[in-house]
């Protein structure tokens, strides 16, 4: 386990200060990386491109959870390079 993964990111100021979004959209991307972030510690995972991967794979994409098309957009917004690749 590496100190760097077990620090805490905070996305909030950055998005706060982000103007190129809407409240909504600013409350959408907090809720994801949010979950993003709680995933990444428990796993034990760094702030990286491939812990997203990995996330996006594990948890959006679950195949026991139903995910509306409107919700896999909008989160993958969040990225717009989007992750499943």
């Amino acid at each position: 386990m590496s100190a760097v993964a077990k620090t805490r990111l905070c996305w909030r100021r950055d998005l706060a200060e982000f103007r190129g979004l809407t409240d909504r959209e600013r409350s959408g991307f907090l809720l994801v990386l949010e979950w993003f972030e709680n995933f990444r510690l428990r796993h034990d995972l760094e702030a990286n491109r491939d812990a997203a991967k990995i996330f996006w794979r594990q948890e959006v994409l679950r195949e026991d959870r139903h995910r509306e098309k409107w919700q896999l957009d909008q989160w993958g917004d969040a990225d717009k390079g989007r992750i499943d690749d």
